[in-house]
């Protein structure tokens, strides 16, 4: 259960929780890097009204506990000192290592110092396909998330053109153009702006945390409605909690029209014919059985405890039909993304790779990755007869 402290200002009391994403991450195109323009004052404070119930709550490992210590201007990110480290390192000191001050290298060593960065750069230790995840989650300026996970595929030639007859030549100068990009690349203002660096010891009284966090050196997005952002998730499980959090809402929305067998299919690909035993389709289906109700089914949806269904139009269709028309049966998809904030940055790789002679993105690339980023879940609702109104609407109670 959530552990919080209890506020006395109650001015936004009764507004709707929403998500609205970061300026940078609804357009999905190339842009510059944003300039430092003293945003932080900008800034509203929230999440300092209490927080409301969510289904969440029922999940021992997305328990949260409170920090008991002055309260920050809030920001997207909050990243943990580590004991040895500054301020200023979070960006200059990888990129010194990483770079060692060069903007520039020659061409027959692009490949190599291009791949000696990415090793290096802390903000891209470890990446692989799903990593497009954590860079995402983390709101980098322009297209730098694109550059970096294509920096990194490049360096484990994935989706190289193999039909290439200059593949090495083109492979250096492709090097060359990506090193220099991420060389000159000024995060200084993505920082100030939008993160909070604190030690461990100075983390503000109201912030939650997963358990078994705070940790050294690690970065955390908060929730992305209003009235929880004192909530914050490890930027590399961000997509993943939330996903968590929405299906837990979605069977909670369902249930409450009326739902009497929900299932949550595995991702396409290793779902079987019905009756199939494949270990990873048991892996990831889920039924939920419920028994039918004689309730009628309500005039309205409160949108205050589904605050997920404001941005979600598959699932404002499900309730308009649901209550409209007493509708018995539907099925639709889901996946991690959130308002699209992966599916742009999909579009920008797609948009930078062809830039590159010695890399390439099929169509089969383009939909694998797709999938593998997304995760999409196929959703079957049968729902019980009931009686419904005359009009469907979901709005604020």
């Amino acid at each position: 259960m959530f552990i919080r402290k209890q506020s006395s200002n109650n001015s936004d009391k009764g507004a709707h929780d929403s998500y609205e994403p970061e300026s940078h991450e609804q357009s999905g195109v190339l842009r510059p890097l944003a300039r430092d323009t003293k945003s932080d004052s900008a800034l509203t404070r929230g999440g300092q009204t209490g927080t409301p119930q969510s289904a969440i709550q029922e999940r021992d490992r997305h328990s949260l506990s409170a920090q008991r210590l002055p309260i920050l201007a809030p920001k997207l990110l909050l990243h943990v000192l580590g004991p040895n480290e500054s301020r200023d390192d979070l960006i200059k000191k990888p990129k010194s290592i990483a770079l060692q001050n060069q903007t520039d290298v020659y061409i027959a060593r692009a490949e190599l110092e291009l791949r000696k960065a990415i090793q290096s750069l802390a903000l891209i230790s470890n990446i692989d396909a799903n990593s497009l995840h954590t860079l995402a989650a983390l709101s980098l300026p322009g297209a730098l998330t694109a550059v970096l996970w294509t920096s990194s595929a490049f360096v484990q030639t994935k989706h190289q053109n193999i039909d290439d007859q200059g593949l090495i030549r083109h492979r250096n100068h492709d090097a060359r153009l990506l090193f220099q990009h991420i060389a000159r690349l000024n995060l200084k203002p993505w920082a100030d702006q939008l993160i909070n660096q604190v030690k461990i010891d100075e983390l503000p009284e109201d912030i939650f945390m997963p358990p078994g966090h705070p940790i050294p050196g690690e970065t955390y997005r908060r929730h992305p409605f209003q009235r929880r952002q004192n909530f914050y998730y490890p930027a590399s499980q961000f997509f993943s909690m939330l996903f968590e959090e929405r299906q837990q809402a979605l069977t909670a929305l369902l249930g409450e029209l009326g739902a009497t067998k929900i299932s949550i299919s595995p991702p396409p690909g290793e779902s079987l014919c019905d009756g199939g035993s494949s270990p990873v389709a048991q892996l990831y289906e889920r039924i939920f059985e419920y028994p039918t109700t004689s309730q009628p089914l309500p005039k309205t949806i409160n949108i205050q405890k589904h605050p997920w269904l404001s941005c979600e139009p598959k699932w404002q269709a499900v309730v308009r039909e649901r209550l409209s028309r007493g509708m018995l049966s539907t099925q639709f998809e889901f996946g991690v993304d959130i308002v699209g904030i992966l599916r742009k940055q999909i579009q920008v790789i797609d948009q930078l790779v062809p830039q590159l002679d010695s890399m390439t993105l099929s169509a089969r690339s383009k939909t694998e990755l797709l999938l593998q980023v997304m995760q999409p879940r196929r959703v079957r609702v049968e729902f019980g007869k009931a009686e419904c109104g005359k009009t469907a609407a979901h709005e604020s109670q």
